[in-house]
């Protein structure tokens, strides 16, 4: 009886660790979040990419050239999940370090003014839980913002779409 009841606890903790660490990155659909952002729950993947013609030595100089062109956009995230949103954070696509934003309560919005690199047509970015763990990392092309990216979050208690608006 004894064995038995030890693998009942041994199942029931691996189970509900699964479902802890896993149900955290999936909205409720099973669906992407938007046909023109990619999620991913891999932090690897926020790693910038140089182009196929720079090498690893020119690095600096592609930085710098990139500095000098550049378009001013106003970068939002508008909040109309029903829950509240831990931490939103925006890779920095010069530096390519993660810039952490405040946290995000229901129907409010949070904005970064940035000078984004004319040749960089995607915004990366990650949305956290108030435990500070991952739940949503996507990129989103903005090749077509002018002067302003807004990704709209929505859903009825738990994240279940983004969208973007672009003007």
């Amino acid at each position: 009886m004894k064995k038995s009841f030890i693998r009942h606890i041994f199942a029931v903790s691996i189970l509900s660790c699964c479902l802890l660490f896993g149900g955290c990155s999936q909205n409720s659909d099973g669906e992407e979040t938007s046909s023109a952002t990619t999620a991913s729950t891999s932090p690897s993947e926020t790693v910038a990419a140089l182009p196929a013609d720079v090498s690893p030595d020119s690095e600096s100089s592609a930085i710098e050239s990139t500095s000098e062109d550049t378009r001013a956009l106003t970068l939002s995230v508008v909040n109309m999940c029903g829950i509240e949103v831990g931490m939103v954070a925006v890779i920095d696509p010069v530096t390519g370090e993660q810039v952490n934003l405040d946290s995000l309560s229901d129907q409010e919005s949070i904005s970064m003014e940035a000078d984004w690199p004319s040749s960089v047509n995607e915004f990366q970015w990650a949305l956290y839980n108030t435990d500070g763990e991952l739940c949503v990392e996507g990129t989103t092309d903005i090749s077509s913002a002018q002067a302003t990216v807004t990704l709209l979050l929505t859903g009825d208690g738990d994240l279940e779409k983004v969208e973007e608006l672009f003007e």
